[in-house]
């Protein structure tokens, strides 16, 4: 059975409307889709900059640590020390370690309260355009917060204990670091190359000056406080 061309026209309209409308949507879609990804990048760069000073802070201290042990290893064998006061002087190297990590972990509560309600809104936001990269970051927020809340008591601490359990906390700080820098290159690329590119040379740039020995950044700070002397040569 032939149908009439009459009837087959009113068909292929309807049939090309529904292709347009189908084909709008998914790009409706594809758009709010990359808008939500592109909310929750922002806070997400602001907590993976955070952590990343922290690090460096961290990074500090546990080399003053070292040396400090190192100094007293030496000082023991010097001087034959008794087991006794190796203990206690261990003891209290590694509380003072403690206090000072505390201090250090400590961010202004203005800034937590601020950073962690962007996170919220940021979580909710990616959640809808991709879950899992939600649930990822979640946890790693939470995990954060558990780095920055978790208080030894640091006049009751065993030294052993204490430097394996900082240890593990440590490698998992820093492990963390790594998977939110993976995260944010994901969203990011899930909202288009050109902001893939550009997040990363972000990334790049900020680490690469977070990283500066403090020598060459007070070299630089020397050099942008001389005065133009291309300036003055004009000038004369």
């Amino acid at each position: 059975m032939e149908l009439d061309p009459k009837y087959l026209i009113p068909l292929a309209g309807v049939l090309l409307g529904w292709v347009l409308s189908q084909f709008s949507g998914a790009i409706n879609n594809a758009k709010e889709l990359r808008q939500h990804r592109s909310s929750a990048l922002p806070p997400m760069l602001d907590l993976y900059f955070q952590q990343y000073r922290i690090d460096q802070i961290l990074k500090f201290f546990n080399i003053r640590l070292g040396d400090s042990m190192e100094k007293l290893h030496k000082i023991y064998e010097k001087h034959d020390v008794p087991k006794e006061k190796r203990l206690e002087f261990f003891s209290l190297l590694v509380e003072n370690f403690e206090k000072t990590r505390q201090g250090s972990l400590d961010l202004p509560e203005k800034n937590k309260e601020y950073l962690f309600r962007a996170l919220d809104t940021a979580t909710l936001s990616l959640s809808k355009a991709d879950p899992v990269s939600a649930y990822r970051l979640s946890r790693l927020v939470a995990e954060f917060i558990l780095l920055l809340e978790i208080k030894f008591p640091a006049n009751e601490i065993n030294s052993e204990k204490y430097l394996s359990t900082w240890g593990n906390l440590l490698q998992t700080f820093r492990n963390d670091i790594g998977d939110l820098r993976k995260l944010i290159l994901k969203v990011s690329f899930g909202i288009g190359w050109v902001t893939f590119l550009k997040i990363w040379w972000l990334l790049r740039n900020e680490e690469k000056l977070l990283e500066q020995p403090p020598d060459d950044v007070l070299e630089d700070l020397v050099q942008t406080l001389k005065p133009n002397q291309e300036m003055h040569a004009t000038s004369a």
